[in-house]
């Protein structure tokens, strides 16, 4: 990224935030409108600086075209994404219930209250942007552009949680995340692969979404309240 560290201080949240938005939208932007014409965002909740978890997927679901993004109301965008709406949650965060990842998610997280608690202080957001059916079809839609557009948004992602958001732990969802965001795979110990980006700690578990058996999430739950509370 071409933000400097140094200019991040003193500044309040919301005000790096843009300034990081301010760099990635029109990079974004000008994929999506010249070379694969496919919905961007980022968040899948609402950013806050320092939650207790940091939920990682690797990329938005399905193949939806920019310009459907662009004609939804929910969206407000008629002329392209803009800086305020790619810092906001996705609009659709109000039917989080019916999300198939969070739904898997909530027998891992309800092993024990402690750690019900920490994913309750949570931001859910993508590792890369674009969305498509699977990661794939990432690669075949975007060709020889592929490798650029990733690279470029794990970039982004990297300095947008390690430098602005800095959660206390990152949760990484599925078989390509962990090692996309780390740059290298390590094996699951029940169920969790553990490693520290930035001094912070990272972990990787199988995407919720998969079918797991009711044991596997519960024991990927007992693993990461092992790891976190000791218990």
């Amino acid at each position: 990224m071409k933000i400097q560290l140094s200019e991040l201080k003193g500044k309040s949240f919301e005000e790096k935030l843009q300034m990081w938005a301010e760099e990635v939208v029109p990079y974004c932007d000008e994929i999506a409108r010249t070379k694969v014409k496919r919905t961007f965002y980022v968040f899948q909740s609402t950013p806050k600086e320092s939650p207790k978890v940091l939920l990682l997927g690797l990329n938005p679901g399905r193949d939806f075209p920019y310009e459907a993004q662009c004609k939804n109301e929910k969206w407000n965008i008629p002329n392209g994404m803009t800086v305020e709406a790619f810092i906001k949650t996705n609009p659709y965060d109000k039917e989080q219930d019916t999300w198939t990842i969070l739904r898997g998610l909530k027998k891992t997280k309800k092993v024990h209250p402690l750690l019900q608690s920490e994913f309750e202080d949570m931001v859910y957001m993508n590792l890369l942007y674009f969305n498509s059916i699977n990661f794939d079809e990432f690669q075949r839609s975007f060709r020889e552009d592929w490798k650029e557009v990733f690279d470029n948004c794990v970039g982004f992602s990297k300095f947008l949680i390690t430098e602005i958001i800095k959660p206390e732990k990152i949760v990484c969802l599925g078989a390509h995340c962990f090692p996309q965001f780390i740059g290298k795979d390590t094996k699951y110990q029940n169920g969790v692969k553990t490693a520290s980006s930035n001094g912070i700690p990272v972990y990787g578990i199988p995407h919720p979404s998969a079918r797991l058996s009711d044991e596997t999430r519960k024991m990927i739950g007992k693993e990461l309240a092992k790891q976190w509370f000791g218990i």
